[in-house]
């Protein structure tokens, strides 16, 4: 059985309405493509459906879901993942997300960036990165909106904080994330990140250009490897 990091009750609640935060007081117990799930639950009301729930919600995700390193994978659609991540809070932006980046390796053909909501982590309290440039927290605002774990389309293409080039125009999205995970990678080391795996929701995707290629998700759950 695999340690659980995240697990969102807000993507269950999406396929049954109504069944929230329903934790169970026994560990449950789900098996995966990845293997056997156990979570211990916070203190709440004990619940068999949750857990049989939990279970079907995995199966039906794992008919659909494609490796994220594939190529069209598109918004709204699930992935499967396993590569090198840390978790963290970053600086800046609204204080309830996390976000989980991969560590950046040469022969990875596409960078993966997590985000999500601290009320969803079942691990202890991640670390905080610290930006000393304004325009992360508010191009992260602008980006994912104001649900940390929302899945849905961008709100917006860039912060008016970025600026604008020589030529009077923006970046592009996709530039401005690399950048944004540029910034990542300068206040994250390579040697602190685990290997984990799980499933997530596609938020946004581009392909490799002379960058590698950028998938942005909102994961449903994380868990460790014993990689």
């Amino acid at each position: 059985m695999q340690e659980v990091i995240y697990l969102s009750d807000r993507k269950l609640s999406q396929f049954l309405p109504g069944l929230r935060s329903a934790w169970p007081r026994q560990r449950v117990s789900v098996s995966t493509p990845f293997g056997g799930v156990e979570v211990d639950p916070s203190p709440g009301p004990a619940s068999d459906l949750w857990g049989r729930h939990l279970l079907r919600v995995v199966r039906r995700v794992e008919e659909s879901a494609r490796w994220y390193t594939e190529a069209g994978v598109r918004p709204g659609q699930w992935i499967a993942f396993e590569a090198p991540l840390n978790y963290f809070v970053l600086d800046g932006a609204d204080p309830t997300m996390v976000f989980f980046a991969d560590a950046p390796e040469p022969d990875r053909p596409v960078r993966l960036l997590l985000h999500g909501s601290v009320d969803h982590l079942i691990a202890g309290p991640p670390a905080r990165v610290t930006d000393e440039t304004r325009q992360s927290g508010t191009l992260v605002r602008n980006l994912l909106g104001s649900d940390a774990s929302a899945p849905g389309a961008l709100l917006a293409a860039l912060s008016d904080d970025l600026g604008t080039g020589p030529d009077g125009r923006r970046p592009s999205l996709v530039t401005a994330l690399h950048a944004l995970l540029a910034r990542i990678d300068a206040q994250t080391h390579p040697e602190t990140a685990a290997t984990m795996r799980g499933y997530a929701r596609v938020t946004t995707g581009f392909p490799a250009t002379k960058l590698p290629g950028l998938l942005v998700a909102s994961p449903l759950y994380v868990e460790y490897t014993d990689a």
